[in-house]
């Protein structure tokens, strides 16, 4: 990926937003999550965390990659390890900007994977659905 490149950008960008062409639009750190513990949560309020000390919105386009295969809840194993990457890389940060910056790279890391055909996060998400 060179610099200035957005997660993803190999596989192609929908409307600013890196991914599989074809894909439904997921977010990397789920905003529909609020209140329900069936898969460990609620999520959206431990991710929201790291978003509020990065300055940003879970709507960010950062956290927005098209996924082809996924539909409906993420698997309580997905969002157990996007908060444990999450949180190791943000973990020291401190301001504002450096929080961004340390969150925005490891959501292209995640976004990266979860476009890359046969990767383990990808799996989670797109389980039982053909791709």
């Amino acid at each position: 990926m060179g610099a200035g490149e957005s997660p993803g950008a190999a596989a192609g960008a929908v409307g600013g937003i890196q991914g599989d062409p074809e894909g439904e639009i997921h977010h990397i750190c789920t905003n529909k999550n609020d209140k329900s513990d069936r898969t460990g949560g609620p999520w959206t309020p431990r991710f929201e965390r790291f978003f509020m000390q990065a300055g940003m919105k879970l709507s960010d386009p950062a956290n927005l990659v098209r996924i082809r295969g996924h539909k409906g809840s993420h698997p309580a194993e997905y969002h157990q390890e996007v908060f444990r990457r999450l949180d190791l890389a943000t973990k020291r940060c401190r301001g504002e900007t450096r929080c961004r910056a340390l969150l925005v790279d490891e959501l292209a890391k995640i976004a990266r994977e979860l476009v890359r055909e046969g990767s383990e996060l990808r799996g989670l998400i797109t389980k039982g659905t053909r791709e």
